[in-house]
């Protein structure tokens, strides 16, 4: 959990140097398609270009829960970005990595929460 929270707390800071309106609408935290939208498209003009392509219909290959209303709070957020940030392009590549590295660790921490299930059923079916 630990790394969980310090992984979401280093992506939130370095979205918020480059892309502080998305950082705002979208909760990273606790939606798990706004990691899936970071781990595809991190920059506002990105999102823009995603606008044109459908994003809820990306999202929802994706497997994304909300999808409609991730898509709808995120163009939201690069429509009212226009600015480009120096660095942007190095921050959003990390930002990307961040957003898989949370999803890994809950995928793992999921996966372990059942493992840790069958050990103790084992257990009691043993005694």
């Amino acid at each position: 959990m630990r790394d969980r929270t310090r992984t979401i707390n280093r992506l939130r800071a370095l979205l918020s140097t480059y892309f502080p309106s998305l950082e705002r609408s979208l909760d990273i935290s606790n939606v798990k398609a706004a990691l899936i939208l970071l781990s595809g498209y991190q920059t506002p003009d990105g999102i823009r270009r995603l606008w044109h392509a459908c994003p809820e219909t990306w999202l929802r290959k994706r497997k994304a829960y909300n999808a409609n209303q991730i898509a709808v709070k995120a163009i939201d957020a690069a429509q009212s970005q226009h600015t480009r940030v120096a660095g942007q392009d190095v921050a959003a590549r990390t930002t990307a990595k961040f957003a898989v590295q949370v999803m890994n660790i809950e995928a793992y921490a999921g996966g372990s929460c059942s493992r840790t299930a069958q050990v103790e059923r084992a257990v009691g079916d043993a005694s």
